[in-house]
């Protein structure tokens, strides 16, 4: 299955985030189902996030709290949805959060962990301008 995401403004080029499921034996999405969500592009302003290779990320049914999470402490992710839309959604908001208070900020402005999750972004992410779709 895959998930459209339509660029801001007067773009109509889609992002395409495809999502795979992999369900227990039982195949009951309840409980402790998993899924796996791959991010390949993300928009930010004015440019794309591109993840070389695809960002494998799981994400893990929480009965407690009737939610599926993906946490990825490394990259600063932990995004919490009922749905699988729901988290594609989250990440398309925070991974450009994170790129624009981490992967962009000058290393003297960031703690030791936080230059260590700088470092994780700009591995897994390349950042290419929408007018030159340069890196």
């Amino acid at each position: 299955m895959s998930l459209p995401f339509i660029l801001p403004q007067s773009s109509s080029r889609k992002i395409t985030i495809p999502v795979v499921d992999v369900m227990p034996e039982s195949n009951s999405p309840y409980p402790g189902s998993s899924t796996t969500v791959s991010i390949e592009e993300v928009p930010l302003a004015g440019a794309t996030l591109r993840a070389n290779p695809p960002l494998y990320l799981p994400a893990v049914w929480c009965t407690e709290q009737s939610d599926y999470s993906i946490i990825r402490s490394d990259l600063g992710i932990h995004v919490f949805s009922q749905s699988t839309s729901g988290l594609l959604n989250e990440l398309q908001e925070l991974i450009p959060i994170l790129w624009n208070e981490y992967a962009i900020a000058s290393d003297n402005s960031l703690s030791s962990a936080a230059r260590q999750v700088k470092a994780n972004l700009l591995r897994v992410f390349q950042k290419f301008d929408h007018a030159t779709q340069t890196a």
